[in-house]
Parts: C-alpha cells; sequence; structure tokens
C-alpha cells in the first residue's frame, strides 16, 4: 500500500461511488448500504491472505452477496482506467489483469503482478475511505424508509 497514493485516490473514489450506482438516494439523502463497506473490506483480505487473481474473480460475480460486489470491481477498474490512460472503459477488473499479465513470464510475471496488486489495493483502500464520507445503512434501514418507517 502506497499511502500517498491512497490519499490521492480518495477523491476521484468519492465521486467513482457516485457513477457506479454505490452511492443511493434515499429521501434526498444520499447513502450507502453497509454491505458494500463490507464487500471492500473482504476484498483487501482476500487479496492479502490469497491472490489478486482469485480475490478478483470471484469478486467479479455477484454470487449470494446482499449487495451487487461487481461494482466495486467496477469502481476499481475505472480508477486504474483513468490513472493508466487505457481508454478502454468497457473493460472489466478481471479482464484487465488477464490482459495485463498475458505472455509476461518469470520474473516480468511477478513484477507486473505486484505492480498490479499495489494499484488494486491503493484503490480499494481509497474506495473504503471515501465510504466513510456518506452515512452507511442497512437494508433494513432503507426498507423502513421506503416505507415511511412503517413495518409490514
Amino acid at each position: 500500500m502506497n499511502k500517498r497514493k491512497v490519499d490521492q485516490a480518495i477523491s476521484r473514489a468519492y465521486d467513482v461511488l457516485n457513477e457506479i450506482g454505490i452511492v443511493e438516494e434515499i429521501n434526498g439523502e444520499p447513502v450507502i448500504l453497509k454491505g458494500y463497506k463490507s464487500q471492500i473490506s473482504a476484498f483487501g483480505a482476500s487479496i492479502s491472505m490469497g491472490s489478486l487473481i482469485s480475490a478478483v474473480s470471484f469478486y467479479s460475480e455477484k454470487g449470494n452477496a446482499a449487495v451487487d460486489r461487481t461494482k466495486l470491481m467496477k469502481a476499481i477498474y475505472i480508477m486504474i482506467n483513468e490513472q493508466e490512460k487505457l481508454d478502454q472503459p468497457d473493460c472489466t477488473l478481471w479482464e484487465y489483469i488477464k490482459e495485463t499479465l498475458s505472455g509476461c513470464k518469470g520474473l516480468e510475471y511477478r513484477e507486473t503482478y505486484a505492480v498490479l496488486k499495489e494499484q488494486v489495493i491503493n484503490y480499494s483502500i481509497a474506495l473504503k475511505l471515501a465510504m466513510n464520507l456518506y452515512p452507511l445503512k442497512d437494508d433494513a434501514e432503507i426498507g423502513e424508509k421506503d416505507n415511511g418507517g412503517e413495518n409490514e
């Protein structure tokens, strides 16, 4: 993790959360479901304890998660795409990693993998920190607000 790069990325992460729909408006108030913060935290741990490739492949599908964790992968890719000036907006994080590592062998593979891993970790931390700038809500709290506070 590079603290300077994380600090520089927080402002952009804040905007990306809005752009891809992680931030929702409930009664005129921007909020984020707590599940997104849980998922991005677990994603970081998955990379640290496992591997970048396995973590990204797992989080690239919604699975049984309460929130659409593919949006988190999209957010990370958007930030990488802009920083690297890739001009490939329709690509996914998984495709980017696969393409970047294809053809690399030995030392080149390890070095490229390390750079990718640091990028993904830096941006996932920036997203997690940017989420602190929004109120976090449970699904149940959002349902209550939508129903005017009435329980069914």
